[in-house]
């Protein structure tokens, strides 16, 4: 693509971004004048100008938006409803991605609190699914994961092991030990393993989510690479040598990666460390 294309494209994908903001712009207003600040039609709109906000990455107006929703939905709606909960975990997560304002605004501080208030969001919400929709459902369980997400960037370490060990056997037992869902927790969970220095773990559980045959998880796939460089480092620091050799050879022949592949570089800086 060249430079023109490259600028009309960016153009017309601003465009269309700038056209999306208008339209549920207009729709809050619409609503608010229609059915009342507090209705709940109005709430939807402005959830969902909201969302629109954090995807263009206004994260300030995004979450002024989404503490507004949160608070009216729980006096309207009630705290349990499923709406309240949505708004709930949806400000939670943004809360947690607000990590970009660190670098951003050097709000190193109130990022630190941003954490505190996502993890007492996620909490509610968790303990809230849990008694309405059940331990099962899939938005209980991924309110779980979101929380141990939060409990992790907080170095709690064994809040993690504990959560997204729930988690994983749940979803084998739900969705099967194959389903995306089931290998990214257990990813994440042999990362936290990795974290705490438990390699034996880790080691079980890479093994088992290196070659799974799944869409996002295929051959070659750069989570694929990820997992197998892991276990090179883990039989490395147990003082395996040859498990780790031929566990890199397996990256470069049976991936059939090329030699000069980013990703096989990083291996082979590794190998020879």
């Amino acid at each position: 693509m060249n430079v023109q294309n490259f600028s009309w494209s960016f153009s017309r994908q601003r465009q269309l971004e700038d056209a999306e903001l208008l339209k549920q712009v207009a729709d809050n207003d619409k609503d608010k004048k229609n059915f009342g600040e507090d209705h709940p039609n109005t709430l939807t709109s402005m959830h969902n100008l909201a969302t629109t906000y954090k995807r263009q990455c206004k994260w300030k107006d995004a979450v002024q938006l989404y503490e507004q929703v949160v608070n009216k939905r729980q006096k309207i709606l009630g705290e349990d409803h499923p709406d309240t909960l949505t708004s709930m975990h949806d400000l939670a997560l943004l809360y947690e991605q607000q990590e970009k304002w660190k670098d951003a605004e050097g709000l190193y501080e109130q990022q630190q609190e941003k954490w505190k208030d996502a993890e007492g969001l996620y909490e509610q919400v968790v303990n809230k699914r849990q008694k309405i929709l059940g331990e099962d459902h899939p938005d209980t369980l991924t309110s779980m994961h979101k929380l141990a997400s939060i409990y992790k960037q907080q170095r709690k370490l064994d809040d993690v092991e504990g959560l997204l060990k729930q988690v994983v056997n749940k979803h084998k037992k739900i969705l099967g030990e194959e389903h995306v869902h089931t290998l990214t927790t257990m990813h994440e969970l042999a990362s936290t393993y990795l974290m705490q220095g438990q390699l034996e773990e880790a080691e079980q559980i890479y093994k088992q989510i290196a070659d799974k045959p799944t869409e996002i998880l295929r051959r070659g796939h750069p989570r694929t690479l990820r997992n197998i460089y892991r276990l090179v480092i883990i039989y490395q620091h147990q003082g395996k040598p040859k498990d780790a050799e031929r566990l890199f050879e397996q990256v470069v022949h049976k991936h059939r990666i090329a030699k000069e592949h980013p990703d096989t570089l990083i291996e082979a800086a590794a190998k020879h460390e």
